[in-house]
């Protein structure tokens, strides 16, 4: 089973309860686990020294310098203001391509509500959201952008 793992607002916010996840599926067998993350190739020696500082073992690890040449663009584009969506956006596009290629089962990321956006409706994969206080869809849109969903409970 091959999952994968967002650095920022999930295994760097709650990296104990993530640290011990991941140990207990290294632990276990047969379960290829990937970091995949948004961050720049110029940071990979740091983030991969902070993940063994975390006691963090893994596989593999993306980072946006895995974008394809359309990806490259787009963010140049985002960057530069040209176009009506951010790098994030781009980062969850590649991340959903990520996802479709390499056959991920399941994916655990604080934007995988934006990810979802961009998957194919057939697709097989667990996109599970990271229960953080930082929420990317509140940080571009607002709290009043939310649904609220109410449980009611029968009596």
């Amino acid at each position: 089973m091959k999952i994968a793992f967002d650095m920022d607002g999930t295994i760097l916010e709650y990296p104990q309860q993530y640290g011990s996840i991941i140990h207990a599926l290294k632990a276990y067998g047969g379960y290829h686990i990937t970091i995949m993350t948004g961050r720049k190739d110029s940071s990979y020696p740091d983030d991969i020294d902070e993940l063994r500082c975390l006691g963090i073992a893994y596989d593999d690890f993306l980072n946006s310098g895995k974008f394809n040449p359309q990806e490259i663009q787009l963010e140049r584009w985002a960057l530069k203001g040209q176009i009506s969506c951010d790098r994030d956006e781009v980062v969850c596009m590649w991340k959903a391509r990520e996802i479709r290629e390499r056959g991920f089962d399941i994916v655990i990321d604080d934007a995988a509500d934006k990810i979802r956006l961009y998957i194919e409706e057939d697709s097989k994969a667990m996109i599970l959201k990271s229960p953080t206080a930082f929420n990317q869809v509140f940080a571009k849109w607002g709290k009043d952008h939310i649904v609220e969903h109410c449980n009611h409970e029968s009596n």
